[in-house]
C-alpha cells in the first residue's frame, strides 16, 4: 500500500486527503522530507547506539510529526477566508453547452456550475478541472472541502410537482461525486442552495403567479427541518441563487428585469430590487459579494464581478464612497 501519494491539488495520506494550500504544501514537504532523512539516519545509528535510546528518539520524532500533521489537518477543516485576497473581476475560461447556474468559492479556487458541467478554476479563471454532470445541476456551495449542488432530474415549476430534487456532493479537490441526498420537499425542483449556521438552505422553482417563495431548511445530514415562506410577491420561476451575509439573505431571481430579494435571518422581506444575481451570488468574508454574469451564443460563458451590499439598492457594483460597507 502506498503511504503517500502526491498531486498538485493535495496529499493522499493512507486514504485521507488533506487539501493543503500552496504555503502549507511547501511546509509539509519540508517537514516530511526532514523526517524521512531522520529515519534513514536512525537505521544507520541503530547498529552503533543503545537500542533503548534509539526507541526513545523514534517515539519522540513520531509524536512530533503526528502533532504537526494533526495541526495542519485541523486547519484545513476550518472555513476558509474567501475574500481578503479577492480583487476580481474574472472570467471562467472555456465555453460550455449550457448556461451558468451558480458559483461558489473557497480560499483558493472558484467553482462554476454550467448546468451539465462542473468547473473548478483558479482565481484568475484558468480551468483546473472540469467534469460532466447530470442535467440539471443548479446553484452550489462549498463547505469544508466539499461542494453541495442543488440538482433536479425531473420537471421544474410544475403545479403538480413531478420534480426529482437532490443534493449532490462532490470532493472539491477532484470533483469526484461522493454522495447524493434526496430532498423531495423541494416540490417544484431544487435549483439553488446555500449554507449557514451548520444547516443547508435549498431554493428552487415555482409555478406561475404564486406570490410566495419558499426556502427549505435541512440539517447537516439533510434531514428536513422546516419550510420557510418569503412574502416576496411573484418572481419568474421562483428563486435561482442564494447566499447569506451576516443577518441578511440574498436571493437571485430571473425576470425582465431580473429581481433580487433581500430578507433578514427569519426570511422576512427587507427589500425587492431590480438587480441581476440570478446566475450566482456569493458572500465574501470581508463584507463584499461576488455576482455572476453569463451569456450564451457560440457556447456559454461566465464571469464574476465584485459587488457591495447596499441599503438603497440591495447590491451595487459601485464601490461605496464611505469606507464602511453597508450592512
Amino acid at each position: 500500500m502506498t503511504f503517500l501519494e502526491w498531486n498538485w491539488d493535495g496529499f493522499v495520506l493512507t486514504g485521507c486527503r488533506l487539501p493543503f494550500h500552496r504555503k502549507e504544501r511547501n511546509l509539509f514537504s519540508i517537514v516530511l522530507g526532514s523526517w524521512i532523512q531522520f529515519l534513514r539516519g536512525f537505521l544507520f545509528l541503530h547498529s552503533i547506539l543503545d537500542v533503548n535510546k534509539m526507541i526513545f528518539f523514534f517515539r519522540f520524532s513520531t509524536f512530533w510529526m503526528g502533532g504537526l500533521l494533526g495541526i495542519l489537518a485541523i486547519g484545513t477543516d476550518l472555513p476558509a477566508s474567501n475574500g481578503q485576497d479577492w480583487n476580481g473581476p474574472v472570467s471562467c475560461s472555456g465555453k460550455y453547452k449550457h448556461h451558468l447556474q451558480g458559483i461558489c468559492k473557497d480560499g483558493e479556487f472558484i467553482y462554476w456550475s454550467f448546468t451539465t458541467t462542473l468547473v473548478k478554476t483558479d482565481q484568475k479563471g484558468k480551468v483546473v478541472r472540469k467534469v460532466p454532470v447530470a442535467n440539471h445541476h443548479g446553484d452550489l456551495c462549498h463547505v469544508k472541502g466539499k461542494l453541495f449542488v442543488a440538482v433536479n432530474l425531473g420537471r421544474f415549476n410544475d403545479p403538480a410537482g413531478n420534480a426529482d430534487s437532490w443534493i449532490y456532493v462532490y470532493d472539491s479537490i477532484s470533483l469526484k461525486q461522493l454522495a447524493r441526498h434526496p430532498v423531495p420537499e423541494v416540490f417544484h425542483g431544487a435549483g439553488g442552495m446555500s449554507h449557514a449556521e451548520g444547516h443547508f438552505f435549498v431554493v428552487g422553482g415555482l409555478p406561475k403567479d404564486v406570490p410566495v417563495n419558499f426556502v427549505y431548511e435541512y440539517d447537516t445530514h439533510f434531514k428536513f427541518v422546516k419550510k420557510h415562506s418569503i412574502e416576496s410577491g411573484t418572481t419568474h420561476l421562483g428563486i435561482q441563487t442564494a447566499t447569506r451575509k451576516k443577518d441578511r439573505w440574498y436571493f437571485g431571481c430571473y425576470g425582465s428585469p431580473a429581481i433580487l430579494l433581500v430578507t433578514d435571518d427569519h426570511f422576512r422581506m427587507v427589500g425587492r430590487y431590480k438587480f441581476d444575481c440570478s446566475l450566482g451570488v456569493e458572500a465574501l468574508s470581508d463584507g463584499r459579494l461576488l455576482v455572476a454574469r453569463g451569456k450564451c451564443g457560440d457556447g456559454c460563458v461566465g464571469s464574476l464581478r465584485v459587488a457591495w451590499p447596499s441599503s438603497k439598492r440591495g447590491i451595487t457594483l459601485e464601490k461605496p464612497k464611505k469606507e464602511k460597507i453597508d450592512d
